[in-house]
């Protein structure tokens, strides 16, 4: 086993992984201080916002989606 260390560390939502690609997915899911959209990804997210508002029934439940990635990564 190997221990890493950080002068900085992350404020990780756990602090034991089951392999490193857990570890990606949690570090990954982290917000990023200074981090800001692009104009256009902020008008692709209104264009989504204004479709699922008009076609509730389409598309998957948060919910569902989240129990999808829990089963694809767990």
């Amino acid at each position: 086993m190997v221990t890493i260390t950080f002068d900085n560390p992350p404020n990780l939502p756990k602090t034991h992984f089951k392999d490193i690609e857990e570890f990606q997915i949690a570090l990954n899911l982290m917000p990023q201080d200074g981090f800001e959209l692009t104009d256009e990804q902020k008008a692709m997210l209104r264009e989504r916002s204004e479709e699922a508002k008009k076609n509730p029934d389409d598309g998957m439940p948060f919910s569902e989606f989240l129990d999808s990635l829990n089963r694809k990564y767990a």
